[in-house]
């Protein structure tokens, strides 16, 4: 469970901002019935301008997921956690990541520079106060006596860190972890979806996303919850399912053979003649696509259509709930950028109102998202929202600040749709005015490619 998230020199976050799941009554170490929902959010929905600084916030716990998975095999997946704020270039880049996994707390320090890690550490309280598990400095690492890591395994981590390697990435090599392994294996139940980022790399992400979505529902219990969902969305579509077809003849060699070849230009090898000129590579390999086809009613009659033909909305529908619903199961977190960005308000209301249903959300999971849907702001709405998951981002001289709406002073008849749509809370775009003299000056110069005077 995700107590508080702190980042400094992170993007437009210049200054240390702290987005804090943890209810402001709760002030000790541990809850005194052990039970870590009732002191913690289940929502944070984070509002504001565009270009305010909303994903920038949220983007590196995506960016610590990957890392922690991956930085061993490539320590590429830590580099772009270091991303300072363009007037503080040289200035270090810090994360501190409070949680609890097993009933136990932890707070996970990592600070980047331009040469990598710069420190790593991790504490754990298991009832009062906090212990050292380690502490690193560049690549060198020391264990404190809770870790009860053997020495030997303590060098194999040690001997791992590369600069951009980090220790949570190591770790998972040797046999005997110890007891706080747990802290690791946190990050597994860390789900990041980027619905607004339109980069290249976004767009792989999605694609990957996409690719999971189709696992999931060649499962059968998966695909019928799938139908549920659609149904429940009144889209129209009685049924859906995963369709498979196998490339034709020849096509999975010729990927084969690609993909090789890039693999050893990549790795610095020799290619071999034979896989340049154009004799056939023979392969047991079977290239099988998948897509979605969809059912529609059509009163008396039903027609089918594939997934290249449905609405962006149902595609995304699908793509969001689903991996929220695994949030849900497994009580972990999940992440969102741009929430809503294709989805009628109501269902975007809907999946926010399954984590606030604790019949449903049994196992404290959690959500963070950004929005623009300003729906979700009013207290009239599906599932309203507590004061202490609304947040709001604001940018000001090229630096973003963040601000909960339990900072204000809201009483209970106060809407905070009306109030933010009235600048009370700021963090409001303020478009400026259009003269009609520019639009002329544009008119003319497409028209007769020349401004008027």
């Amino acid at each position: 469970m995700l107590l508080a998230f702190t980042v400094t020199n992170f993007a437009s976050f210049a200054d240390e901002t702290t987005l804090d799941l943890q209810q402001r009554s709760f002030t000790t170490l541990h809850p005194k019935n052990n039970d870590w929902v009732d002191v913690t959010s289940r929502i944070a929905g984070i509002f504001g301008p565009n270009a305010s600084g909303k994903s920038n916030l949220i983007r590196p716990l995506g960016l610590i997921t990957g890392a922690v998975a991956e930085s061993l095999r490539d320590s590429m997946f830590v580099f772009p956690l270091r991303n300072p704020h363009v007037l503080h270039a040289e200035s270090d880049t810090r994360f501190e990541v409070e949680y609890t996994r097993n009933k136990v707390r932890y707070r996970w320090i990592l600070i980047l520079d331009n040469n990598g890690v710069v420190e790593e550490s991790l504490e754990a309280s298991e009832t009062s106060a906090w212990r050292v598990v380690f502490h690193r400095e560049r690549d060198e690492i020391t264990f404190g006596r809770s870790a009860k890591i053997p020495a030997a395994a303590a060098r194999g981590i040690s001997e791992m860190l590369k600069p951009w390697v980090l220790v949570f990435s190591a770790w998972g090599t040797v046999k005997t972890r110890g007891p706080y392994y747990a802290a690791v294996e946190f990050w597994q139940d860390v789900t990041t979806l980027d619905l607004g980022d339109q980069t290249p790399e976004a767009h792989q992400r999605r694609a990957r996303y996409h690719h999971d979505l189709l696992d999931k529902l060649s499962v059968p219990e998966w695909l019928v919850l799938g139908t549920e969902l659609l149904q429940s969305a009144d889209t129209g579509i009685t049924g859906v399912k995963v369709d498979e077809r196998e490339a034709p003849p020849g096509l999975a060699e010729a990927i084969q053979k690609v993909n090789e070849i890039a693999r050893r230009i990549l790795d610095g090898e020799e290619v071999p003649e034979e896989l340049l000129t154009g004799s056939e590579t023979k392969t047991d390999t079977t290239l099988v696509a998948r897509s979605l086809r969809f059912t529609h009613d059509a009163g008396e009659s039903e027609f089918e259509l594939p997934e290249a033909a449905e609405s962006a909305g149902t595609l995304e529908w699908l793509n969001v709930i689903v991996p929220l619903l695994s949030t849900l199961a497994t009580g972990g977190v999940a992440v969102v950028d741009e929430l809503g960005g294709s989805l009628h308000s109501s269902l975007v209301q809907y999946a926010i109102s399954l984590f606030l249903d604790p019949t449903i959300n049994d196992r404290g999971a959690q959500l963070i998202f950004t929005s623009q849907v300003l729906l979700l702001l009013d207290t009239r709405s599906i599932a309203p929202i507590p004061r202490d998951g609304l947040w709001f981002v604001e940018k000001d001289k090229a630096e973003s600040t963040l601000v909960c709406l339990d900072d204000f002073s809201v009483r209970s008849n106060h809407n905070p749709l009306h109030r933010y749509l009235s600048g009370r809370y700021a963090a409001l775009p303020v478009p400026r005015p259009l003269s009609p003299a520019k639009i002329r000056k544009l008119r003319s110069i497409l028209l007769n490619g020349s401004a008027e005077n």
